[in-house]
């Protein structure tokens, strides 16, 4: 293949889909309004700063709150909240109805219960594609005992305590 030659979106995402990822929900707070959006493009960066990166479709509206608020929080979720993951990846209704979230730094939003939660600073930016890349200094972290929300060829997957496939679940 020709370095102008690119493979279709459809092949790309079935596989990129055999990449086991986690699940995050990423939060911020901007002119007193609440942000998050689901997302499993997420990496570590560095340690030292400890960095990680984001990924945004170009219009999302979160990262773009994100950029005007200079900080945001990652919210690591467990297992048990499929329900939450889904609520924040539908745009058609307000996914904090219900939720009671707690704060960190005053107004940031951080998803309740999460398995853990990392706080941001925005570091930079760059568009790559059809997406924003934020990256973030990580400036806070609180960790929690669980087991986290997998996602696996465009389903979330279950694991056991000890880390073995435990199936599909819907």
């Amino acid at each position: 293949m020709s370095t102008d030659e690119s493979v279709a979106p459809v092949a790309m995402r079935k596989a990129m889909g055999v990449f086991a990822t986690g699940v995050v929900v990423i939060t911020t707070a901007h002119d007193g309004q609440r942000f998050g959006m689901t997302a499993n493009s997420l990496t570590s960066v560095s340690l030292d700063p400890p960095l990680l990166l984001a990924c945004f479709q170009t219009n999302s509206a979160t990262a773009a709150a994100i950029e005007a608020r200079g900080a945001f929080v990652v919210n690591f979720l467990s297992e048990r909240q499929q329900a939450v993951s889904r609520l924040f990846a539908q745009s058609k209704t307000d996914p904090w109805d219900g939720l009671a979230p707690e704060y960190v730094d005053g107004d940031l939003p951080v998803v309740p219960k999460s398995l853990c939660w990392t706080r941001c600073d925005l570091h930079s930016s760059t568009v790559a594609g059809d997406h924003t890349v934020l990256f973030g200094r990580v400036v806070d972290a609180v960790h929690r005992e669980g087991i986290p929300l997998v996602f696996y060829r465009g389903a979330y997957h279950k694991m056991s305590p000890d880390g073995v496939d435990a199936g599909w679940f819907w």
